[in-house]
C-alpha cells in the first residue's frame, strides 16, 4: 500500500505509527502485568462478557414479549432478533 504511495502520505504514516507505538510502549511501561494482574484481567472480561450475554437475552426476551402482544411486527421483531444474534455471536 505504501510503496506506491506519495511521499507526504508515507510521512503520514510514519509519524502515526510512531505514535501508536509510543502509546503502545507507555501503556507497557506504565502497566507491568504479573500473573495474578493477567488473572485478575481475564476474570474482569470474563464478568463483562457474561453480563453482556444476560442483557442481550433480556433484550431478546423483551422484543419476543412485544411481538406476542402485537407491538411490533414480526418482521421488525426478526430484524431486531437477527441483530442481537450477531451482537452475540460476537462474545461468544
Amino acid at each position: 500500500m505504501l510503496e506506491k504511495a506519495p511521499t507526504t502520505e508515507i510521512d503520514t504514516y510514519t509519524r502515526a505509527a510512531t505514535r501508536v507505538i509510543a502509546l503502545y510502549q507507555h501503556w507497557l511501561d506504565e502497566n507491568p502485568t504479573s500473573e495474578d494482574e493477567a488473572r485478575r484481567l481475564r476474570k474482569g472480561d470474563t464478568a463483562e462478557r457474561e453480563l453482556r450475554l444476560a442483557a442481550l437475552q433480556g433484550q431478546r426476551e423483551a422484543i419476543f414479549d412485544l411481538a406476542r402482544h402485537r407491538r411490533i411486527s414480526d418482521e421488525v421483531s426478526r430484524r431486531l432478533v437477527r441483530e442481537i444474534d450477531l451482537q452475540e455471536a460476537r462474545y461468544r
